[in-house]
């Protein structure tokens, strides 16, 4: 939970909705984080979830 938090500071600290989401395995292994960038990146689908599984695929397909 303390990784959450930390990911939905980072979303505050340039004026972005403060939200963020960690991705884990089932050992607890975290795979995954991000905070949200819709304002950053002008990109309405820059939602700390679908950044977090975006960048989990990409890491799992290198």
């Amino acid at each position: 939970m303390s990784d959450v938090l930390a990911e939905a500071c980072r979303a505050y600290s340039p004026g972005e909705v403060s939200v963020g989401a960690v991705l884990v395995c089932s050992s607890g292994a975290v795979l995954s984080a991000a905070h949200n960038l819709i304002q950053s990146l002008h990109e309405p689908t820059a939602h700390a979830e679908i950044l977090c599984v975006r960048h989990a695929a990409a890491a799992d397909s290198n």
